[in-house]
């Protein structure tokens, strides 16, 4: 909240990070992603800010875990878009590492220039985030809802002030859990 009040006007923004991928001791998704999404885009909202949210995208555990594929980068880019976010930076794009370990560790390698795997998944990603930006970028985030067909989600269980319900929703059929995003133009609509 002092962030909101005192930086939050000069910025217009706050920069946020919470990297959900876990390692230790075994792989998981940390269980309150989806609950530090919702609280701070909800400062966001209440004091009139923009979200922008880091998603991780290493290559190496260094206390996450290790990105393996563009799935990994698509649950946490569309995780941050149900949650208003307008950027959504990648940590890192660009890394150092030491020479002679092995490998590099983000989208482009430090010594070399070259692209990495993780380069091609997220340029994936985006270009299927970029398919809709256009539509995006034109509404503010109202709130979030999700489904759950009972397989109790411990993320979504978390969530606080998660909507009920929308007037354009009327339902959602899916075997497995559901993020939706609510949003709404200048008009309210």
């Amino acid at each position: 909240r002092y962030y909101c009040e005192k930086l939050g006007p000069l910025l217009g923004y706050i920069s946020y990070d919470h990297y959900p991928l876990n390692a230790n001791p075994y792989p998981y998704v940390s269980s309150t992603h989806l609950l530090n999404l919702e609280i701070v885009a909800n400062y966001c909202k209440e004091y009139d800010l923009e979200l922008r949210s880091f998603v991780w995208a290493k290559t190496t555990e260094a206390g996450h875990r290790a990105i393996i594929n563009s799935n990994d980068l698509s649950f946490q880019v569309y995780a941050n878009l149900a949650f208003g976010a307008k950027e959504i930076p990648y940590y890192t794009y660009f890394n150092y590492y030491a020479e002679g370990t092995d490998g590099c560790y983000s989208l482009i390698d430090c010594y070399t220039g070259e692209r990495t795997a993780a380069y091609y998944w997220a340029k994936e990603v985006n270009n299927k985030v970029h398919a809709f930006e256009d539509a995006y970028l034109s509404f503010d985030w109202v709130g979030s809802m999700y489904f759950d067909p009972g397989l109790q989600c411990q993320q979504l269980s978390l969530l606080e002030t998660a909507l009920s319900s929308h007037d354009r929703l009327i339902d959602i059929k899916s075997n497995s859990d559901v993020l939706v995003g609510v949003f709404e133009d200048e008009d309210g609509e």
